[in-house]
């Protein structure tokens, strides 16, 4: 299982050496991840701020863009023609999760320093917090979608 060497994982990938064993793994470390978010995001104090309608909005646009992003890599990987897709999908999705990592945390860090250098208010808190995690989510689905790309046309042209 890989952690950060994405070009080693893209070897793999191509001569489809990632085993079942493999695969079950970055699909369980999948699963666990989602979990703690989902268990982390229950907490009372995620949810001090009063729900209104820029979170019904907040949650269409993240839902939009994981359906979005993920179709994009399904088209990338070749279809209902293509190969490997959630091997694929899966190892590639972690890697890209864990290098992405620090920039996230850094950029939590640095919003954290402005909003209470700046004394944002709750709405334009909730803002600045949603376009960053916007972004963060588009530019994973890109770097994704990106070495799927090169995965699937190295695969196609070493057959």
């Amino acid at each position: 299982m890989y952690f950060w060497k994405i070009d080693n994982l893209k070897k793999d990938l191509i001569n489809n050496a990632v085993s079942e064993n493999d695969q079950f793994k970055y699909i369980f470390v999948f699963s666990i991840c989602s979990s703690i978010v989902y268990i982390l995001t229950s907490f009372p104090f995620y949810h001090q701020i009063e729900n209104d309608i820029w979170d019904v909005y907040s949650a269409i646009i993240e839902s939009g863009i994981s359906i979005l992003g993920t179709y994009y890599i399904f088209k990338i990987n070749g279809g209902s023609n293509g190969n490997y897709f959630l091997q694929r999908y899966f190892s590639l999705s972690w890697v890209i999760g864990i290098r992405l990592s620090p920039f996230i945390l850094l950029a939590i860090f640095v919003f954290v320093m402005l909003s209470i250098g700046f004394g944002f208010d709750d709405a334009l808190y909730d803002i600045f917090l949603n376009l960053g995690f916007f972004s963060f989510i588009l530019i994973y689905y890109w770097l994704v979608g990106k070495h799927a790309k090169e995965v699937t046309l190295k695969s196609k042209n070493s057959k």
